[in-house]
C-alpha cells in the first residue's frame, strides 16, 4: 500500500523542500480589502507585495475549496492507495471540517484520512518529514496517525501576536481579551493548543520571551527550541528576541513563520516551538 501525505501552506513547506518525497501541499487563499483573491505561495507573496498589503490593509484568508481539494486528491490517488491530510489548525480555519466531509464521501471513504491538527507552522513541517521516513519503513496508516498524535501531544507552541486587532476582526480572540489589551497597552503570549489561552502579559516583547524561556528551561533540555519570524518582520524585533535568547544561553534554530500568521496577527508576530529531541 502506497501512502502519500498532504498538507497546506500553513505548514510553511515549499515545493523545493518536498521535492522527491511523498509530501504534497496545497495553498490557502489570501483576500484583500478590495476582494482580490490569490493563492498563498512564495511567488504570489512577491508578486502581490504581501508585506505592503499586510501593512496597509486588513487581509483575510480562505480555505482550500472542496473542488480544489478533490482535484488534488484525484491526482494523488493515481499514485497512492491512501492519503493522510494535515490541515491548518481548526482554530485558524474551517479547513478541517471541510476535509472531514470530503473524507466521508463514498469516493474517498477509507482512502482519505484527516488528522485533527493543532500544531502549526514548522511543527507540521517537522512532523510530515518524519512521517515520510516512516512511510519508507513500511508503517501503515493507523501507525502513522498514532505517531502523529504522539508527536503533537508533546509539542509546545507559543505565539506573541503583533496586532491583536486583526485577530479580533477575524473572531479568533475573545473581545474581553482585546478590551484588556487595549486598556493596558500590553502584549500577550498565547499558548497554542486545543484550547489556546493567554499565559503571559507584559509591556514589552523581551519580558514575554523570558517567560517562554522559563517554560523551556523547565523541560530539562529534552526539547529543541525553534524561533519563528515572518519574512517581513522588523530586524529590530528579531535582533532583540535573539539577544534575549542568547542572554539566557538558549540554543535555537530560526525558522520562517508561515504567511497566515502575519496576515492574521501582523508582520512582527513571533512564534516559539519546542519539539522533543530524537
Amino acid at each position: 500500500m502506497k501512502i502519500g501525505i498532504l498538507t497546506d501552506s500553513s505548514s510553511g513547506l515549499t515545493q523545493e523542500k518536498i521535492k522527491n518525497t511523498d509530501i504534497y501541499t496545497l495553498p490557502l487563499h489570501i483576500i484583500t480589502e478590495d476582494t482580490d483573491e490569490f493563492l498563498d505561495t512564495p511567488e504570489n507573496a512577491e508578486k502581490k507585495d504581501l508585506i505592503h498589503l499586510i501593512k496597509t490593509q486588513i487581509l483575510k484568508t480562505s480555505q482550500i475549496s472542496p473542488g480544489e481539494m478533490k482535484m488534488k486528491l484525484n491526482e494523488l490517488f493515481t499514485k497512492y492507495d491512501h492519503i493522510i491530510y494535515f490541515p491548518v489548525s481548526e482554530k485558524l480555519s474551517n479547513q478541517y471540517n471541510t476535509a472531514c466531509m470530503i473524507a466521508n464521501e463514498t469516493e474517498f471513504k477509507n482512502k482519505f484520512f484527516v488528522f485533527k491538527t493543532i500544531i502549526t507552522g514548522f511543527a507540521i513541517e517537522k512532523l510530515v518529514i518524519i512521517l515520510s521516513e516512516y512511510i519508507k519503513k513500511g508503517k501503515n496508516v493507523k501507525e502513522l496517525l498514532q505517531i502523529s498524535q504522539e508527536f503533537q501531544d508533546n509539542v509546545h507552541t507559543y505565539l506573541i501576536p503583533e496586532d491583536l486587532s486583526r485577530l479580533n476582526k477575524s473572531g479568533r480572540v475573545p473581545k474581553s481579551v482585546i478590551a484588556l489589551i487595549n486598556v493596558l497597552k500590553v502584549k500577550i503570549i498565547i499558548e497554542w493548543n486545543s484550547n489556546p489561552k493567554r499565559i503571559g502579559i507584559g509591556k514589552n516583547v523581551q519580558k514575554l520571551v523570558r517567560k517562554i524561556v522559563s517554560n523551556f528551561e523547565s523541560l530539562n533540555n529534552k526539547y529543541d527550541f525553534y524561533l519563528l519570524t515572518n519574512f517581513g518582520a522588523s530586524q529590530k524585533i528579531i535582533n532583540s528576541t535573539e539577544e534575549t535568547l542568547k542572554e539566557n544561553k538558549i540554543k535555537y534554530d530560526l525558522k520562517e513563520l508561515p504567511n497566515i500568521f502575519a496576515v492574521h496577527a501582523g508582520l512582527d508576530t513571533l512564534g516559539f516551538i519546542f519539539i522533543p529531541k530524537k
